[in-house]
């Protein structure tokens, strides 16, 4: 399956969360970006795109997308000790992506009461 196959289809996992749901307030989602932007090939402004999709799916009702860049070891510990996400969806594709103790730790905690993770 080719890349933009596998971007297609996490994208209709995280739209499968929702569907057939009545939802009082939109599903919470991080879209976690720690992959190098590679220029015309793979551009962080693209991935930014999909999570902004999602902010208008629906017309914002249904999710609230939050897009974060980062390759910095300690971001995501530091962005989710003061936000809670119902789903994260982690976009690292590359060996340079840096996650440390903290950064795991965090996701172990937000995953406590919220266990919808997607990778890509």
């Amino acid at each position: 399956m080719d890349r933009v196959n596998l971007r297609k289809l996490s994208l209709a996992i995280v739209l499968g969360l929702g569907a057939g749901q009545a939802i009082a307030v939109p599903i919470n989602v991080l879209w976690w970006d720690s992959t190098p932007d590679y220029g015309s090939q793979a551009p962080n402004a693209l991935r930014q795109e999909m999570s902004d999709y999602l902010t208008a799916y629906g017309g914002g009702s249904v999710f609230t997308g939050t897009y974060v860049g980062s390759e910095t070891a300690g971001t995501l510990a530091s962005h989710l000790a003061s936000n809670s996400y119902d789903v994260i969806v982690f976009d690292a594709t590359s060996s340079t992506a840096k996650f440390d103790a903290a950064d795991v730790a965090a996701i172990q905690t937000n995953s406590t009461s919220n266990s919808n993770l997607l990778l890509d």
